[in-house]
Formats: structure tokens, C-alpha cells, sequence
């Protein structure tokens, strides 16, 4: 993940795309299911305000992004607004800065 990031943010760059406006991120998804669930995925480095600009499902690479809130309300998670169990799926955001 780390090197397709730095390819991202280098590649941007170049293309007068300031530095760390997109940060490529993985996250697991939760049991959505139940009662009351808890619908907040970690997700390492989001920031309060940042715009999904995307999510794939690692496994077939297809678009999950209305599975998941489209800005990030809650600094170092994305709310899962599907409630299914996803907890065995992992998924590939892309993030934009706030």
C-alpha cells in the first residue's frame, strides 16, 4: 500500500496536484448487522472532513463507495452506512484532504 501511496502522491505532483491532497488508505469493514451495531471502520490516518473520493473491494476491486459515508465525520475512521456484515472484507479508499 505504502508504495502504490507514493506512486499516487508522486504522480500527482507532477501534475500540479499539491503533495498529500489524495492518500490511498486500507481498512477492514464491521458486522453491520444486529441491534445496535457500531458502524465506525478504523481507518488509520482519515481526518475529520476528508472526501471519499473512492472505495473498492480489495478482493474484486469493485466499487463499494455506497457502503461507506462520503466525508470522513470521525478522525481515524469511515462510518459504514451498509448494515451487513462486511467484517470479513477488506476495502481500498482514496481519500481527499480536507
Amino acid at each position: 500500500m505504502d508504495e502504490v501511496n507514493s506512486a499516487l502522491q508522486v504522480g500527482l505532483t507532477a501534475k500540479h496536484i499539491k503533495s498529500g491532497a489524495f492518500r490511498m488508505l486500507s481498512f477492514d469493514g464491521v458486522d453491520g448487522s444486529g441491534e445496535d451495531p457500531d458502524l465506525g471502520c478504523t481507518l488509520a490516518g482519515a481526518l475529520e472532513g476528508d472526501v471519499v473520493a473512492g472505495v473498492l473491494k480489495s478482493s474484486d476491486f469493485s466499487d463499494a463507495a455506497d457502503l461507506f459515508e462520503s466525508v470522513v465525520t470521525v478522525e481515524g475512521e469511515i462510518q459504514q452506512s451498509s448494515l451487513t456484515d462486511l467484517s470479513a472484507s477488506t476495502f481500498i479508499v482514496l481519500l481527499i484532504a480536507a
